[in-house]
């Protein structure tokens, strides 16, 4: 059976396995269980690991965990992508606020939803 990551939950997994089903998908990175396996593979990026497909270069590491098997893939292309806009949206709300600081705001609730404007909701 094959999950997409908003069907993920261990709940879900094992009752498909304990019903002999195997279980293909990819798991959210925001779950304890998948960042204990990510932990697993800081050493990813290494010739051992290394796949090519379609010309992209690619890592694949295997853990055993819990029974199941794992398989961590790792594109150094898309980690460039998502670190440059990453930045490049940080430095866009840097010079923003910078901006802001000029402002003369009439009152604090004014203030805050221009901020809430530049950096998303503050209370989460």
């Amino acid at each position: 059976m094959v999950l997409d990551r908003g069907f993920y939950s261990q709940r879900n997994v094992h009752q498909i396995l304990s019903m002999g089903h195997d279980v293909i998908g990819a798991l959210p990175g925001r779950l304890k269980f998948a960042q204990r396996v990510l932990s697993m593979s800081t050493d990813i990026e290494d010739s051992r690991n290394l796949l090519r497909c379609d010309g992209e270069v690619l890592f694949a590491k295997e853990h055993k965990l819990d029974k199941l098997k794992i398989i961590v893939y790792h594109s150094p292309e898309r980690r460039a992508r998502e670190v440059q806009s990453f930045y490049t949206g940080l430095r866009e709300v840097e010079e923003k606020l910078e901006e802001l600081k000029t402002v003369k705001f009439p009152n604090k609730l004014f203030m805050l939803e221009e901020l809430e404007g530049v950096c998303g909701d503050y209370r989460q």
